[in-house]
């Protein structure tokens, strides 16, 4: 019968290959164009010792499995370190079945990582308190990841109030960095944001690493209530027009002036002084100009640190009365002119008490 020359050298290619990151037990299907020799121990088949590897990498161990009814083979490549890896069919590994040798070199490059994602941090742009009504936060990993949803198996919403009343709203991002955002949180909670263990995997298939403080973000206050004030006098009765109230908010406040509050009495009076002794306390200095009763009532601006302006609708912040009783009012001039001068004269009129309408 008619006789086939073949002097052509086998051809290798690599049809089935890690990815660009793998883990655990790297697999290579390893397709050969036609039979070669496969005596077992002899140089012209397949052995462990046609194959290198090189890179970071360290470790390797290397086995081959025929695949029945094909010319492929299975390689796999076992308790590699982390690290780069180039696998190499080396020149002239085999021979086929007519002797022809020749075959040429191939590659396979990937990296082995056998280790998953770690939180690196989880951040929000809000500070605390906030009167905001969602709330965004920033998750940060270690490397590319992918399967992150917004739930309760990827995360936990922590919370001074069980059941927390927010709810998940947008999750966005790819790659390294995610946003998270927050919604219906009520007043009062102070919550914190945890990224579950597991929570991800990598491009390597890594399921997300445990890890301790990272992974939680740091509390936030959510206040939506502006502040109240209380008032205290020493007396509640004044014969000399002067005196102090003290006014002591509910929490920290800012812009406190004398136009914060207003006298809802019946006594006239001066411009209220105003002098801050700590961030919820306040000493007003009233200079009362006539009888009658000096009643401070809170009409803002006052804000909290969340950025709440007092006072909230409905809600009064007054004092009760001080009851001023004047005596009558006197005067005299403590500096009189000479008789006689060359000059238009000075005097000095002195009253008793503060009075206007001079």
């Amino acid at each position: 019968g008619p006789i086939q020359v073949d002097t052509s050298a086998p051809v290798a290619t690599f049809t089935t290959k890690p990815g660009s990151r793998a883990r655990g037990t790297l697999t290579y299907v390893l397709h050969f164009n036609e039979p070669i020799v496969t005596t077992p121990g002899s140089a012209a088949s397949l052995e462990n010792t046609d194959f290198v590897y090189t890179g970071t990498a360290a470790g390797c161990q290397i086995s081959i499995t025929p695949i029945a009814a094909s010319n492929d083979y299975t390689i796999e490549l076992s308790t590699c370190g982390e690290g780069s890896l180039t696998l190499q069919l080396i020149d002239d590994a085999v021979t086929d079945l007519v002797g022809n040798t020749g075959q040429l070199a191939i590659f396979a490059n990937t990296t082995v990582d056998n280790t998953g994602a770690r939180v690196i941090s989880v951040t929000t742009g809000s500070s605390s308190p906030t009167n905001a009504s969602s709330v965004t936060f920033s998750i940060v990993f270690s490397e590319s990841v992918t399967g992150l949803a917004a739930n309760s198996s990827d995360f936990t919403i922590n919370s001074n109030i069980a059941p927390t009343s927010c709810t998940f709203g947008s999750l966005t991002g790819s790659g390294t960095t995610y946003s998270l955002t927050l919604n219906n949180c009520g007043d009062g909670e102070v919550i914190s944001l945890t990224v579950n263990d597991g929570a991800v995997v990598d491009l390597a298939g890594n399921s997300s690493a445990t890890t301790t403080t990272a992974k939680t973000s740091a509390n936030l206050t959510i206040d939506r209530t502006p502040a109240t004030a209380t008032f205290s006098t020493q007396s509640s009765t004044n014969a000399t027009g002067q005196f102090t109230i003290v006014a002591t908010f509910s929490e920290a406040v800012t812009g406190v002036v004398s136009s914060s509050f207003s006298n809802t009495g019946t006594a006239s009076i001066g411009t209220i002084v105003v002098t801050r002794v700590n961030a919820t306390t306040y000493n007003l200095a009233i200079t009362a100009v006539s009888s009658g009763t000096v009643i401070l009532q809170l009409v803002g601006p006052a804000t909290d640190l969340a950025g709440n302006a007092a006072p909230q609708l409905g809600v009064s912040s007054t004092s009760s009365a001080v009851t001023v009783a004047l005596a009558g009012l006197t005067q005299g001039f403590t500096t009189n002119p000479n008789p006689l001068v060359n000059q238009d004269p000075s005097y000095i009129l002195t009253f008793s008490r503060s009075v206007t309408g001079l």
